[in-house]
């Protein structure tokens, strides 16, 4: 059947349904969103076909994993006798606090810039892959250092890598998932970032701790992730159909929804996703004739100027802070802030548990740390989609909070109970986990696709600048442990009160947005002129 043989006559503004005159004939027909096929595909697809579909989360997990293991190698090295004296010159407290904020203020820089450019020119995957490949080489790079500058820059550019990650591995997985699992998936991929404290905490009791080997064998292991994840990614990884039909790739953006629901979700008995659908819901004009326009039209030229990467750049920034999206941009800076400062004190965490007595094996009371977020990512994964991301999110903070304050009253007591030490300190990181579960998932859904990596870039930032802060505020008051303890307690509070005091909105189970609001509003006083002129 031709395009030329249908005659649309819509029958309202929103243009979901439309009418279509064959043959004397009217039939309803409805052109389906990517989030109306992904989830026709779970509805009809049988479980046991999904195994493609979790290989693709997995490998994003994976690189959730790597990114894990870069961050939290340092606090096993910062608290190895043979790294202070070698490279740290026995001053913990000063060259300790640079070393460490290094890797932040690399995840700033290059979660803003990658965030950016990924929404604009190069997608999810590039983006995910690059940060990837300068995360494993950088993580080499580490191992080789000679001096605390070399190392500081090799921790300055993995930050960066870990900046692109997380500027498009969430942004991804989100665009990945159908609606109603949306949780589900985001949990599970943020889950590997407890695989990744675990490998280290395991590589730490092992290496630096039972064999006693160099700091620099421990660094080499943990850059291991990030080049699996490199390669799984590549392999089973698909662009994101979102990102390529809002740039006017129709037929490769059907093609990946096609990927993610045959091959991946097991969709088989079903109509395909077609370029007409995708054209239909993200080109101005929902008709066939105008999607017949947009594919004879010559393509878009592959290169970009400098100066217009540069405005627009500018412009997409700008956007977040706009009338349409600062009420959601402004309270998930204050969240992503308050909660990067309060786990500034995971780094931290090896150096507290060798202050106080009793604590005998460091490593092993990492080990009990870093697997307490288990509990908390099955928590987040069966919870998140049932309660909503807001519900879990204040929840977790204050359950984090209170475990805090007992943590720090643990540490105080001249006679401290290693036990009660180390157990309120798994219950704080129990909690912390699904912290960040639900505000991956908040994050995601509030910010539309076409800012969505350069938003998530951006409050990524403001997580970073929190870190940074948090490290030299941590070093400082390493002397006072139940002090430092208690100031991340208060930060996190601040947290969780700010979703009801800026009435965030709920957006479990939504369709995602894809245009930001005063563009939609434009599209859709045009589509309504539309209606008009073929009435």
């Amino acid at each position: 059947m031709s395009p030329s043989a249908i005659e649309f006559i819509p029958k309202n503004t929103n243009q979901e349904n439309q009418t279509i005159k064959l043959s004397s004939k009217r039939v309803a027909i409805k052109y389906r969103t990517i989030d109306d096929y992904f989830e026709e595909a779970q509805k009809n697809a049988p479980r046991s076909c999904r195994f493609y579909y979790w290989v693709i989360f997995m490998s994003m997990g994976i690189a959730n994993m790597g990114d894990a293991t870069e961050i939290s190698c340092m606090n096993y090295v910062l608290s190895n006798p043979d790294f202070i004296a070698e490279i740290l010159d026995n001053n913990v407290k000063k060259h300790g606090a640079t070393l460490a904020s290094a890797i932040f203020v690399g995840m700033l820089i290059g979660g803003v810039v990658t965030g950016v450019i990924g929404d604009q020119l190069f997608g999810r995957k590039r983006i995910l892959l690059t940060g990837l490949l300068i995360n494993s080489i950088a993580g080499l790079c580490s191992a080789l250092a000679p001096s605390l500058k070399i190392i500081c820059f090799a921790r300055f550019t993995s930050g960066i890598g870990i900046g692109a990650v997380l500027s498009s591995l969430i942004t991804l997985t989100t665009e990945l998932s159908p609606s109603s699992q949306r949780g589900l998936y985001v949990s599970f991929v943020a889950s590997f970032w407890t695989a990744g404290s675990i490998f280290v905490a395991l590589l730490g009791y092992n290496i630096l701790g039972r064999l006693e080997l160099s700091w620099r064998i421990f660094l080499a292991c943990c850059a291991a992730p990030s080049f699996l994840a490199f390669v799984l990614v590549a392999i089973f990884v698909p662009e994101s159909a979102r990102f390529l039909a809002l740039h006017g790739d129709f037929e490769r953006a059907a093609h990946e929804a096609n990927v993610v629901a045959v091959k991946g979700i097991g969709y088989r008995n079903g109509r395909l996703l077609t370029a007409d659908e995708l054209a239909f819901h993200f080109s101005l004009r929902g008709n066939v004739e105008g999607n017949q326009r947009l594919k004879d039209a010559p393509p878009v030229p592959s290169y970009i100027t400098r100066r217009n990467l540069v405005m627009n750049s500018f412009t997409r920034i700008k956007s977040l802070y706009g009338h349409g999206l600062r009420r959601k941009t402004i309270p998930l800076h204050i969240l992503w802030f308050t909660l990067s400062f309060g786990s500034g004190i995971c780094t931290w965490i090896n150096t507290i548990f060798a202050q106080v007595n009793g604590i005998t094996d460091v490593y092993l009371g990492a080990f009990f740390f870093a697997s307490a977020n288990i509990p908390g990512n099955f928590a987040a994964a069966i919870f998140l989609d049932k309660f909503g991301r807001r519900m879990c999110f204040v929840t977790s903070v204050f359950g984090s909070v209170i475990a805090l304050v007992f943590f720090a009253h643990a540490v105080y007591q001249e006679e401290s109970n290693p036990a009660r030490v180390v157990g309120f300190a798994c219950l704080f990181h129990c909690f912390l986990v699904g912290c960040w579960c639900s505000l991956s998932c908040m994050t995601g859904e509030m910010l539309p696709t076409k800012v969505r990596g350069t938003g998530m870039g951006m409050c990524s930032a403001s997580g970073r600048i929190a870190a940074i802060l948090a490290q030299f505020i941590n070093g400082a008051l390493m002397d006072k442990p139940a002090f430092l303890i208690m100031i991340a307690a208060a930060m996190m509070a601040i947290g969780g009160l700010t979703p009801y005091a800026f009435q965030m909105e709920e957006l479990s189970m939504q369709h995602l947005e894809d245009d930001v609001p005063e563009e939609e509003e434009r599209k859709k006083l045009d589509i309504t002129v539309v209606s008009k002129e073929l009435v």
